[in-house]
């Protein structure tokens, strides 16, 4: 599989990642990346307001002040 076969738009990861959010326990994990600014976290805030209470949101950002190579 290629990395673009993972390649949806805004409205069709909300569809995906609704349903398969919805899928009884045990869950799958679902990791959610992209470039900066496409909606990441305005599309998981969203699926958290539907899920309300089931749902539990994280993030984590990287400090480029502690980034070393």
């Amino acid at each position: 599989m290629t990395s673009r076969e993972y390649r949806l738009r805004y409205p069709e990861c909300r569809d995906l990642l609704t349903k398969r959010l919805g899928e009884p326990a045990p869950g799958r994990i679902q990791l959610l990346t992209g470039p900066r600014q496409v909606g990441k976290t305005t599309l998981l805030l969203e699926l958290a307001d539907l899920f309300g209470e089931q749902a539990i949101y994280g993030a984590r950002t990287r400090n480029p002040e502690n980034h070393r190579l």
